[in-house]
């Protein structure tokens, strides 16, 4: 068992190995609802060589990530990890394509909620004041955001966002991820990366009093710090450690639901 394990470990450092070709830098992320100060979601992702690692921040700061994401983009594959609980599942890309395609033709699309499963936007695009906005009946993004320095961010930051956007699929707490490749797509078009995403989400046009307004901000920092170096260690030690399970066992799905109240989509 331990030669086993040793062995595991060996593999798994080769497969982390960092690509110093890579520009390595964080994303720190903020979600507020409505005109609130205070963000309901807190995310880090790190972009180190070949891993991009999403952190799901506790509100209090106090403890570890309770959810942590691994992105390996040269084996095209996730790995999740509950550090609460303790347990990992991994998933190929071609897996949480298949979930993606059954989510956009499974029963749980219907007439009303048609807008999250197969939206339609009116795209435009200020030059003047950098505003890109898509717009529906039912969602309207705004978005302001800038260029970066380094080509190779962008093309880090595009495969994070459209990767990490279909992996909603797997999660039905989740906003259905339709309407966010979309709008990935218009942002790869002009080029930019986000310093504030507006999210305008109507889910009933019965009811239209009551919009769900989201703002999303974005801080991007180009190098990573020690302590980012030291989190990226910890989520490599638990991928070793924690035990398997099936993305079932991992979601809880007898415990969700399609759309909360505090939808979240970054």
């Amino acid at each position: 068992m331990r030669n086993g394990f040793a062995l595991t470990a060996f593999v798994l450092a080769q497969t982390l190995v960092s690509n110093s070709n890579a520009q390595d830098f964080r994303i720190e992320t903020e979600i507020f609802q409505g005109t609130s100060n205070d963000p309901i979601s807190e995310n880090l992702t790190l972009f180190s060589g070949n891993l991009i690692l999403d952190f799901m921040l506790p509100t209090d700061r106090t403890r570890f990530p309770d959810e942590i994401v691994i992105y390996i983009s040269d084996e095209r594959k996730f790995v999740l990890l509950d550090t609460r609980r303790r347990i990992k599942t991994e998933l190929l890309e071609g897996q949480v394509l298949q979930l993606l395609a059954s989510l956009q033709s499974s029963t749980i699309a219907t007439e009303d909620n048609d807008f999250l499963f197969n939206p339609e936007f009116e795209e435009a695009y200020d030059n003047s004041s950098g505003l890109l906005t898509l717009h529906s009946e039912q969602i309207t993004y705004e978005v302001r955001g800038k260029r970066p320095k380094e080509d190779s961010m962008l093309h880090r930051y595009y495969e994070f966002i459209g990767q990490f956007a279909r992996l909603n699929a797997t999660d039905p707490k989740r906003m259905p991820p339709f309407a966010r490749l979309k709008l990935n797509a218009a942002l790869q078009k002009y080029g930019f990366i986000p310093d504030e995403v507006r999210l305008t989400l109507v889910p009933s046009l019965a009811d239209n009093s009551n919009p769900i307004v989201l703002k999303t901000t974005h801080n991007v920092i180009t190098e990573l710090s020690e302590k980012d170096e030291k989190r990226i260690a910890s989520a490599k030690r638990y991928w070793m450690e924690f035990k398997d399970v099936s993305l079932g066992v991992f979601r809880n799905y007898e415990k969700t639901a399609l759309l909360p109240e505090n939808t979240e989509d970054r």
